[in-house]
C-alpha cells in the first residue's frame, strides 16, 4: 500500500485475496481566522486514535519563516481507540511579516509495529497589518472646488472636480444628510477645497456596530472600477464582497443606484465644464455581528491621469459608510 496524494492510497492487489484499509489517526489543527505581526496567537493540534489504539507520538507545529512558536514540539499518548488529545501552540508572526494569507502546518509523527510514520495537516490565516482608521483620517484627495477656485481639485489625477454649487443645486452640501435606499450617509463636513475623500488603495477603514446592510457612497474615474473588499467582524471571521461603481463622468450609469448628480463639473483656472458628476451607492448585506472593521479594495494608490481609481466623498472606495439598523 503506497499513499500516492494526501487523501488517497493505492493498493497494489492479488485476485482472490481481500485487502482492508482502515484509519489510524486523525489530525486536525484550529487557528484564528486573523493574526498580527508580533503578537501572539494560539493554535490548538487535535490527535484522535481511530480504529486502534496508539502507543505514543510527537506533536509539532511549523510556522512561516521568521515566526516563532513555543513549544516546539510535545508528546501525547497512549490513546486507547476513539480516544483524542489537544495540544495547544502559541505562536507569534514576525514583525512586517507581509499582510496576506499564511500557512501553518501541524506534524504528528510516531512508530507504530517498528514503522516510522507521520500525519501533518494546515490551516490558513490572515495576517494583518493592524492600522485601521476612521474614514475622516483616511481622506487625501480634493474631489469639490468652489467655482470660484478650482486650483485645489484632483478627482481624477488631471485637475477636474466637482463643482460645490452644483452640488448644492441639488440639496447636497457639507454635513449634509444623503439618503439612498434606506441609508442617511453624512456628506464630509469639510471646507470645500480641502480633502474630502479616500481613494481606494487597500486601507482598513474602522466602522462598528451591528446592521442589516452596510452602505458606500462612491464612484470611480478613468472607467468604471470594482475590487474586492472584506467585513472582519469583532469574533474575527471575515465577510468578503465586491465593491464596484461606474465612472463619475456624466450621467448615471443604467442599472445603477445614484447618490447624488450634479449638473456640472469644474476644470483647472475656474472653468466649468457642463456635463454632470456623478457619486453612486453600494451595499452588503451584513451577518447578525458585530463589526470591527472594513477592508477596502487596493484600485489605486492615488488619483492619476488616465489611471482608474475608486475615490469616495463620503463611504468607502471613494467612500463613506453607513449601516441600516
Amino acid at each position: 500500500m503506497e499513499k500516492t496524494e494526501p487523501d488517497a492510497v493505492e493498493i497494489t492487489a492479488q485476485a482472490g485475496h481481500t485487502y482492508r484499509a482502515f484509519a489510524l489517526q486523525k489530525v486536525t489543527v484550529t487557528a484564528p481566522v486573523e493574526v498580527t505581526p508580533g503578537d501572539e496567537a494560539k493554535a490548538e493540534v487535535t490527535v484522535k486514535a481511530v480504529e486502534e489504539s496508539l502507543a505514543s507520538a510527537t506533536v509539532s507545529l511549523t510556522v512561516p519563516e521568521g515566526w516563532t512558536v513555543t513549544p516546539e514540539q510535545a508528546n501525547v499518548g497512549p490513546l486507547a481507540a476513539d480516544a483524542t488529545a489537544k495540544v495547544e501552540f502559541t505562536f507569534t508572526p514576525a514583525e512586517g511579516a507581509a499582510t496576506g494569507t499564511a500557512v501553518i502546518t501541524a506534524v504528528v509523527g510516531g512508530t507504530e509495529a517498528g514503522e516510522d510514520w507521520s500525519v501533518s495537516t494546515q490551516a490558513t490565516v490572515q495576517v494583518w497589518g493592524g492600522g485601521e482608521k476612521p474614514l475622516e483620517e483616511l481622506f487625501s484627495n480634493v474631489a469639490v472646488t468652489d467655482d470660484t477656485n478650482t486650483a485645489p481639485g484632483n478627482f481624477d489625477g488631471n485637475g477636474a472636480s466637482i463643482s460645490a454649487q452644483a452640488l448644492a443645486s441639488v440639496g447636497v452640501t457639507p454635513g449634509a444628510t444623503v439618503t439612498v435606499n434606506g441609508l442617511n450617509f453624512t456628506w464630509p463636513d469639510v471646507t470645500v477645497g480641502t480633502p474630502d475623500n479616500a481613494i481606494a488603495s487597500g486601507q482598513s477603514l474602522k466602522v462598528t456596530g451591528t446592521g442589516k446592510t452596510l452602505g458606500f457612497l462612491l464612484t470611480g474615474t478613468y472607467g468604471a472600477v470594482s475590487g474586492p473588499a472584506t467585513v472582519v467582524y469583532k469574533d474575527g471571521t471575515r465577510q468578503t464582497f465586491t465593491l464596484s461603481s461606474p465612472d463619475w463622468y456624466g450621467a448615471p450609469s443604467s442599472g445603477s443606484a445614484a447618490a447624488a448628480v450634479a449638473p456640472y463639473q469644474n476644470r483647472p483656472n475656474n472653468q466649468r465644464q457642463n456635463t454632470p458628476a456623478t457619486i453612486y451607492y453600494s451595499g452588503v448585506a451584513l451577518q447578525n455581528k458585530e463589526i470591527s472593521r472594513v477592508d477596502l479594495p487596493n484600485i489605486s494608490a492615488g488619483a492619476a491621469n488616465g489611471r482608474p481609481t475608486s475615490p469616495s466623498t463620503p463611504a468607502p472606495p471613494r467612500s463613506t459608510p453607513a449601516r441600516s439598523p
